[in-house]
């Protein structure tokens, strides 16, 4: 029984990882690294979790403009989110410090006027499905219909290896 659960967690964790890179979310490999599927019991039911680092669910759900902490003109000298905002931008598009502190500012200040939110239209770019959030509900949408599927593949497969034994 562990053994089949195992295969379906591991269908999970593959299809989303699937979803997430399809969706772009792959500038250091450290999002997909940290997808990873667990299962517990409760009661009688038995539970497949996927876990990932907290940006992974950020980056699935976006964030709305009123909910980015800047504000332009503010004075405030440090900013976590424009300090991400400027590590991205050194990777994304391999500039200097001072290039990529600039770039942030122009992400966050577009993000924040026009109300869009980030991920932003144009980030769709990088995408090869056309989405930029919502990659779990794809994966779980995945996992449903490759499901049933799997286990009766894994089913055929270990009564198959006991034949085999058997004989």
């Amino acid at each position: 029984m562990n053994d089949a659960i195992n295969s379906l967690g591991d269908l999970a964790e593959e299809e989303t990882k699937k979803a997430y890179l399809a969706q772009g979310h792959n500038l250091t490999g450290k999002g997909a690294a940290s997808i990873k599927s667990v299962w517990l019991t409760r009661g009688t039911d038995v539970v497949i979790q996927v876990l990932a680092a907290d940006y992974v669910n950020i980056t699935n759900r976006g964030v709305t403009a009123a909910r980015i902490p800047y504000t332009q003109g503010s004075g405030a000298t440090r900013s976590a989110f424009i300090t991400g905002l400027q590590r991205y931008a050194e990777l994304r598009f391999g500039v200097s410090s001072s290039d990529a502190l600039r770039i942030a500012f122009q992400i966050a200040r577009k993000a924040k006027a026009n109300g869009g939110g980030l991920p932003s239209q144009s980030s769709q770019r990088f995408s090869s499905t056309g989405k930029r959030t919502g990659f779990v509900n794809d994966a779980i949408r995945e996992v449903a219909s490759k499901g049933r599927e799997h286990v009766m593949q894994f089913i055929f497969n270990k009564v198959k290896e006991k034949n085999i034994q058997g004989r």
